[in-house]
């Protein structure tokens, strides 16, 4: 087994929430223990592994590579909120249902 690290270094490194981890955890679909002092820890390798053999879109980087979208949007005049909702409306596809909720909150 390889160095046991916290779940905030593990979502970093894969680039997922902690609570998306802690989630899975709770599940058993990827393995995880407890330190002396009740925190759950996690061997980064094991983690990527099992993800790896999920090979569900969230955990496969391959959605975000060579994108098939691309919006101009005119500098003048431009508001945040615009910028939001067209981002939104072209990745809702992409975004994980918190993701999608969080765009829409910033719409």
């Amino acid at each position: 087994m390889g160095k046991l690290v916290r779940v905030g270094d593990v979502a970093r490194e894969l680039g997922v929430s902690a609570s998306r981890l802690r989630h899975l955890a709770d599940r058993g679909v990827i393995p995880s223990e407890r330190s002396p002092g009740g925190h759950r820890v996690f061997d980064p390798g094991a983690v990527r592994s099992t993800l790896a053999q999920l090979a569900t879109p969230e955990f496969t980087s391959s959605r975000w590579e060579n994108p098939t979208w691309e919006r101009l949007l005119p500098i003048q005049g431009l508001q945040e909120d615009v910028v939001w909702r067209s981002a939104a409306d072209v990745l809702s596809d992409r975004l994980s249902p918190e993701a999608r909720s969080t765009a829409g909150y910033a719409r």
